[in-house]
């Protein structure tokens, strides 16, 4: 029986540690995805065989080339598939490496990988890149690229930094003229509106926020352990050089975090977003 007993606990410490592999490596939505396609090429295939289909997905999925022409929920499915991703959209136009685009130029670029590729993504990536400096509507393409990655890969911790930022309610009752163009959601009698899906790359006073809730923004963010993110002391040590200021330029703020060569080590971009 105490031979059993024992074997009962190991067993049981196995699972527990199979549970913890699955979830971290994000298995489970791998094989949702898998039988979902299966089920489609089924549909569209008489004769498709289950187990080399299934064997191609896996390995499609472990070379990182399976992110290519699928939609933008797939892509970001899980942090390999970001990084999968942005990695296909360096290999594919290695050429333009060295050349300027426009941000319609980048964002024709990228559909022609992922069809629903979001246009909001491309903007945020320019303005983060861009100086008041020049006029000028062109950016280096791999600098326009690392911007996109950070904001690809962080989109939930950028996101949810505007929403604390620029999130102001209305009643629900006197929507917004341009309410189409930002992204809604009803609480209550209210609906609360963040920052527009597509904002004009020359808005003189977009990004701009108040030093003091700027501060209180990133306490939050760093408080809310749910949202992913770059590391605290990332996040703290960018934010800093930016307290002395009386209004703070978020777009600034994503810069100096792209500056930082730990933060695409962290998160396995480097071999994309840091110059050979």
């Amino acid at each position: 029986m105490e031979q059993l007993s024992e074997g009962l606990q190991y067993f049981g410490t196995c699972l527990r540690f199979l549970d913890r592999h699955i979830a971290y490596h994000d298995i489970k939505a791998y094989l949702q995805d898998a039988l979902d396609q299966l089920l489609l090429a089924h549909d569209m295939n008489f004769h498709v065989d289950t187990r080399t289909f299934l064997a191609n997905y896996f390995r499609l999925v472990k070379k990182g080339t399976h992110t290519v022409f699928r939609e933008y929920d797939y892509v970001v499915l899980t942090n390999h598939n970001r990084i999968s991703f942005l990695s296909s959209i360096r290999k594919s136009y290695q050429s333009f490496r060295h050349q300027d685009v426009t941000a319609d130029e980048f964002f024709s670029l990228l559909r022609l990988l992922c069809p629903d590729f979001p246009r909001f993504l491309v903007t945020r990536a320019f303005k983060t890149i861009r100086t008041e400096e020049t006029e000028s509507q062109h950016c280096a393409f791999d600098q326009l690229l690392t911007a996109l990655a950070f904001h690809v890969y962080f989109e939930k911790f950028v996101s949810s930094l505007f929403s604390k930022l620029s999130t102001r309610v209305e009643d629900i009752s006197t929507p917004p003229a341009d309410s189409c163009s930002n992204q809604c959601c009803s609480v209550g009698t209210q609906t609360v509106i963040t920052e527009p899906l597509s904002p004009s790359l020359d808005h003189p006073s977009d990004g701009m926020f108040e030093t003091e809730k700027f501060k209180q923004a990133i306490s939050d963010l760093c408080a809310d352990q749910g949202c992913a993110s770059p590391s605290q002391y990332l996040v703290c040590s960018c934010a800093l050089r930016f307290f002395k200021e009386p209004i703070v330029n978020i777009y600034h703020f994503f810069k100096a975090l792209i500056g930082e060569r730990t933060l695409w080590t962290e998160t396995g971009l480097d071999r994309i977003c840091v110059d050979d």
